[in-house]
């Protein structure tokens, strides 16, 4: 089995279809829509709820170009999030992601637990993948 996990898991920011970082533009790729339906998505929860920009924030900094995908499957800063996405067969951009929201939403606490995984988790043995 390849260490590169299947597109449909995958998370990523547009390289074509883009207004500031191509958050909106590369879901709606992922999920074949619209990007103009994403966008006003994305504005209505930043004009009501105000969490709009806070997410785009995050996923822009979570999620890869489509470009630089297969680039993202590396360790970033002590690897714990790509070791957890191998061990759960899951994407490491969205776990980027619930790491960026829980280390901000727990005032550092995320962080802190972050750093005892970087070193407390074993590495994945790619020869049982």
């Amino acid at each position: 089995m390849s260490l590169e996990l299947e597109l449909e898991q995958r998370w990523w920011r547009s390289d074509k279809e883009f207004i500031l970082a191509g958050v909106c533009g590369g879901l709606a790729e992922k999920f074949d829509i619209a990007p103009w339906t994403v966008r006003l998505l994305w504005l209505i929860s930043f004009l009501f709820l105000g969490t709009g920009l806070v997410f785009y924030l995050f996923a822009a900094f979570a999620f890869p170009k489509y470009s630089k995908l297969s680039s993202s499957e590396r360790k970033e800063f002590l690897g714990v999030c790509y070791n957890l996405s191998i061990k759960l067969k899951t994407a490491p951009e969205i776990l980027r992601f619930i790491c960026l929201v829980l280390g901000v939403t727990s005032f550092g606490a995320t962080f802190l637990l972050y750093l005892i995984l970087a070193f407390t988790l074993p590495a994945p043995d790619f020869k049982s993948l």
